[in-house]
């Protein structure tokens, strides 16, 4: 697929395990009894009003289901000798339509599409979703939405995503809940082209699967040492005000930095040196930041993704080529090399 590889190649074996009934009804009530009724803003629900040039979106609350994914992942993998166990060296991936539980359906979803004009009143939804939360170890900060994922996994070698779940506002309109899908397009699974439908269907999660988590490509070869020296300069970018009020100091730990790299690579000693810098005591990068700041004013991105809202970026690749091209004014001997532009975006009044 890539220029660039590792120079390791693959010979993958595929062993497909059908899932019984018994096992099927069993994890059905598994879920049933960890799921968690709330009503929340979805943002693949909205209303929305025709403004003096595009649309207006607005999230709405809609009520769901929600089921604790790391604890779905963990009784996936303590029950996995009942669908043939994981094997010894390799991967699992499970695909699921569990569209018995709470799940949307064709004609909740098109009524949804009628009726989601500013002022009209949606339609009752039912869904279900998988949940899980993280915080950022250094200041705490929540992302939202997490709560309406398809799908989870990473540990054990193993990951699952339930088709009939969502709809999923991270793939808006490509990974809509496979029973909304097959009525919508009249598909019977059992007959042959429906049969050849819903096997490409499948096998383009498999390949995605296998290409993003399974055997990841790299963007370049990693260099193999038994000691690394990670050289990280933070340039603060930001507002004056926004400096003296609020320090970065506590912004990167390089403990965590080191423990998951140390995870990666356990047998190499690693070093981290880690210096804040303000940006004004380096006139030529904040000339190169400046010059090349845009503020994305699009008519097609607001059209694409019905939504007002735009945002201020700077160009990569200027920035990065006065980096690597300069490097000796920043650090002498290293290995890696991080640039963090650090700046408080207030997106709707959102931190």
């Amino acid at each position: 697929m890539d220029e660039i590889t590792t120079g390791v190649l693959y010979e993958l074996k595929y062993e497909f395990v059908f899932m019984s009934q018994e096992f099927r009804i069993k994890l059905a009530k598994y879920l049933t009894s960890i799921g968690e009724e709330r009503e929340e803003e979805n943002p693949w629900f909205y209303h929305y009003e025709i403004g003096i040039d595009w649309f207006k979106k607005e999230p709405t609350k809609i009520k769901a289901i929600f089921y604790n994914a790391t604890l779905v992942e963990k009784w996936l993998y303590e029950n996995k000798e009942e669908y043939g166990g994981f094997p010894e060296n390799g991967y699992t991936i499970m695909l699921l339509d569990m569209h018995d539980l709470p799940s949307i359906n064709y004609e909740q979803f098109s009524n949804f599409l009628k009726s989601r004009s500013l002022g009209f009143p949606l339609p009752e939804i039912t869904a279900h979703y998988y949940s899980v939360f993280y915080e950022d170890k250094d200041l705490g900060y929540r992302l939202r939405y997490r709560g309406f994922a398809t799908g989870w996994g990473g540990n054990y070698r193993f990951w699952f995503i339930d088709l009939s779940a969502g709809p999923t506002f991270v793939s808006e309109w490509f990974d809509l809940p496979i029973q909304v899908i097959m009525k919508d397009q009249g598909i019977n699974p059992y007959t042959l082209i429906g049969g050849k439908w819903l096997t490409e269907l499948l096998a383009d999660y498999i390949i995605e699967f296998i290409y993003n988590l399974a055997l990841p490509n790299f963007v370049y070869d990693p260099p193999i040492s038994k000691n690394y020296t990670i050289e990280l300069i933070v340039f603060d970018n930001r507002k004056l005000e926004e400096k003296e009020n609020v320090s970065i100091n506590n912004a990167i730990n390089i403990n965590y930095i080191k423990n998951a790299i140390k995870n990666l690579i356990p047998y190499s000693n690693i070093d981290i040196k880690l210096r804040f810098e303000n940006l004004l005591n380096y006139p030529e990068l904040e000339k190169i930041l400046k010059e090349n700041t845009i503020f994305l004013n699009s008519w097609i991105h607001r059209y694409l993704f019905i939504s007002d809202i735009n945002a201020t970026y700077i160009d990569a690749e200027a920035t990065y080529n006065y980096l690597k091209n300069n490097l000796n004014k920043f650090i002498y001997l290293y290995l890696l090399l991080v640039i963090i532009h650090i700046s408080i975006l207030n997106i709707n009044g959102i931190y």
